[in-house]
C-alpha cells in the first residue's frame, strides 16, 4: 500500500483572511483533487483541515502503486488553487 499526504501550503494564514466564497472554491477544489487522485488509482481516506491522505492499492492492487501516488500528486500541483502543493508520499 502506498500512502499519500498532500495540502495547501500556507493556507492557515489565507484561512484567516477567508470569505464565504473562498471556503466554496477551497471544497470544490477538493473535489476536484478527489477525482485526479481517483483516476489514477487512489481512494481518499480523509481531509484534514487543508490537507488530503490518500491510499493507492486500495481496494484493487496495483504494482505500480506508488508510481499512480507520485503521477496523481504531481497533477494535483498543477491544479493547486492559489498557493504552492506539498505532498509526499510513502510506501
Amino acid at each position: 500500500m502506498t500512502v499519500l499526504f498532500c495540502g495547501v501550503a500556507g493556507s492557515p494564514r489565507s484561512a484567516k483572511r477567508s470569505i464565504p466564497s473562498g471556503c466554496v472554491r477551497c471544497l470544490r477544489y477538493f473535489e476536484l483533487i478527489r477525482a485526479i487522485l481517483e483516476r489514477h488509482g487512489g481512494s481518499v481516506e480523509k481531509f484534514i483541515g487543508d490537507a488530503v491522505m490518500a491510499v493507492f492499492d486500495v481496494p484493487v492492487l496495483h504494482e505500480d502503486k506508488a508510481l499512480r501516488a507520485v503521477r496523481s500528486q504531481s497533477r494535483c500541483a498543477t491544479r493547486s488553487p492559489s498557493s504552492s502543493w506539498r505532498g509526499g508520499s510513502a510506501s
